[in-house]
């Protein structure tokens, strides 16, 4: 009933937007992201940031970009306020998405409304009610992304390599771990998930006769300790500098060969290893998420969380399993192109 309930609620957030993009109601509107409401990981800003964009093209509207302001420690982010800062600096110059000019011309002439979440129903409702064009600062883009995935290209962001599907592959492993420990400790998924993926893919190219070399992409247990062990939740004492299970299961990925770790790496390095891979195979994360959606030529494997993948991605079991026929075709399918 609840899957049935949300198919439902997407097949209306889909109507809303092929409406308004039939009458388009939104073209003479700007749409630009919120950034100081809420300063979280760089994989969550970016991912905001690409679906405002990618909304702004699929409605008409035109895009301010408004790069990240700050971020708080998570996805790969640092603790010192320097390094932070150097963090943000770098990410804004790399996934810079430049403002269509109709938008920089129409802000100072806007009224400015600042949405939580953007919604075509409700904000078609407040365009109605004004004569003067309406600047849309949007935190969260989500729902009718999440409805539609479809809408991602759209955004066709800065960075869109394609792979080059040249054996060995290169397929990337994203592990969050890091802040999750203390912030979000449900989302984390067991390092048997991960190797039980790998593990499959491997076995299914080595019968194809498809060499590849993994990457295995994370954090360590102890890299985002706060800075006293009051700020630990209660009953939470994982960052007291010890080895954790954790930190010993990852010795299953040495099962794979060849392997590269890259173990509390520069995140837009990291970043761009992972969306440059051939294969991806994703975390419950924002992070992994942007990794895809950077280069959607690659094959993901996706652990299902709260947001929709792209179409053609690959869901994966708690188990590790996934649809390996369907795999080796992209696979296939892929490499005959090089």
């Amino acid at each position: 009933m609840a899957e049935l309930r949300s198919s439902l609620r997407y097949w209306r957030l889909r109507r809303e937007f092929e409406r308004a993009v039939a009458q388009r109601t939104f073209q003479n509107c700007v749409l630009t992201y919120d950034n100081a409401s809420l300063q979280d990981g760089m994989g969550a800003q970016l991912q905001r940031i690409f679906g405002i964009h990618a909304l702004a093209n699929a409605l008409g509207a035109s895009y301010l970009h408004s790069p990240i302001a700050n971020l708080h420690p998570g996805d790969s982010t640092p603790n010192s306020p320097d390094a932070v800062k150097s963090l943000v600096d770098r990410c804004n110059l790399r996934f810079h998405i430049l403002s269509n000019p109709a938008a920089v011309e129409r802000a100072s002439g806007c009224r400015e409304v600042t949405v939580k979440h953007f919604r075509v129903r409700a904000a078609a409702k407040i365009v109605s009610a004004e004569e003067s064009p309406v600047m849309f600062r949007i935190l969260q883009p989500h729902l009718h992304i999440d409805a539609n995935p479809s809408l991602w290209p759209k955004s066709a962001p800065v960075l869109s390599p394609v792979p080059a599907w040249r054996q060995p592959l290169r397929v990337a492993l994203h592990v969050r771990r890091g802040d999750l420990q203390r912030a979000a400790p449900r989302r984390m998924m067991p390092i048997r998930y991960y190797s039980g993926v790998a593990r499959r893919l491997e076995k299914l190219l080595g019968l194809a006769g498809v060499r590849a070399r993994f990457e295995l992409h994370t954090e360590s247990a102890t890299s985002f300790a706060p800075s006293s062990a009051n700020e630990l939740p209660r009953n939470d004492r994982t960052f007291e500098g010890t080895k954790s299970n954790e930190d010993e299961e990852l010795d299953d990925f040495g099962l794979l060969a060849p392997l590269d770790r890259f173990v509390d790496t520069d995140p837009i390095e990291s970043l761009e290893r992972m969306s440059s891979a051939d294969v991806l195979i994703t975390s419950k994360s924002s992070f992994s998420m942007v990794a895809g959606i950077l280069a959607p030529e690659k094959l993901v494997l996706f652990a299902p969380f709260w947001h929709s993948p792209m179409p053609g991605w690959l869901r994966t079991s708690e188990n590790g399993s996934f649809d390996e026929v369907a795999a080796m075709r992209h696979i296939e399918t892929m490499m005959s192109r090089a």
